[in-house]
């Protein structure tokens, strides 16, 4: 039975805590079944989660996962006390426990400037158009490799998540359907729109949602009239 695996993304956006991955050794295949139930006796109203791969590693059948589990400050001492050495590595050779933590992954985030509306004219930028309005960002990650405020690349699923922090209304106010692009230059130094339409997954978003002819020219025109762009201007419509 196919079976719908959720993201480290997905995970940091919906439950804002740290991921503590459960990695077999090289050797090994599986988690030890001394390892599971322990966690099941110790702490019994967690339970191991399977993670699929990252969503900005591509789209991977049958890719590689993670078994994972939130832990709080409490149950992470407990566990250090049972399982790890002073130097944090596990003291079963068959598996290592690794921390992801959930600052890290948004820290990449802070240097990203968002507002609402179009910015000014000639500058590139991420936006969102729902049903509170037009939101954009640009900036760089903490990776700023020093070229600019520029943002390349597609809009992600995170763009979402980074305006909703900053403007909670649009989380409120947008019931299913919205559109995020690039207003931006291709290589050529061409200007290119270029926009995907998502759609609401509780407080989360799903991947691109497929428009049919007539959702599609409907689209185009909003997003046409929202970036008040030429006629002349083309919009491309679908990253992938």
């Amino acid at each position: 039975m196919p079976m719908l695996l959720s993201t480290p993304e997905h995970w940091f956006r919906t439950k804002a805590c740290d991921i503590y991955e459960f990695r077999p050794g090289e050797d090994q295949s599986a988690l030890p079944d001394e390892l599971k139930m322990w966690l099941a006796m110790t702490m019994p109203e967690r339970q191991l989660q399977t993670l699929g791969p990252s969503e900005h590693s591509g789209w991977i059948c049958g890719g590689p996962t993670m078994s994972v589990l939130a832990m709080n400050a409490a149950e992470v001492n407990m566990f250090q006390e049972r399982w790890e050495d002073a130097a944090g590595k596990s003291v079963d050779p068959r598996w290592q426990c690794y921390q992801w933590p959930f600052s890290s992954w948004r820290e990449k985030f802070e240097k990203i400037a968002v507002g609402k509306g179009r910015p000014a004219l000639d500058v590139q930028y991420r936006w969102l158009l729902c049903d509170a309005g037009l939101y954009w960002l640009r900036g760089h990650y903490n990776d700023d490799d020093g070229s600019g405020n520029t943002f390349p690349g597609e809009p992600s699923t995170d763009d979402w998540w980074w305006i909703c922090r900053n403007f909670p209304e649009v989380l409120t106010a947008t019931a299913n359907r919205f559109s995020m692009g690039y207003d931006g230059l291709d290589f050529a130094g061409r200007r290119i729109v270029t926009f995907e339409n998502y759609q609401r997954d509780g407080d989360d978003v799903s991947y691109g949602r497929v428009l049919d002819d007539d959702e599609r020219q409907r689209a185009t025109a909003q997003v046409r009239l929202a970036l008040g762009l030429l006629p002349e201007l083309e919009v491309g419509c679908g990253f992938f």
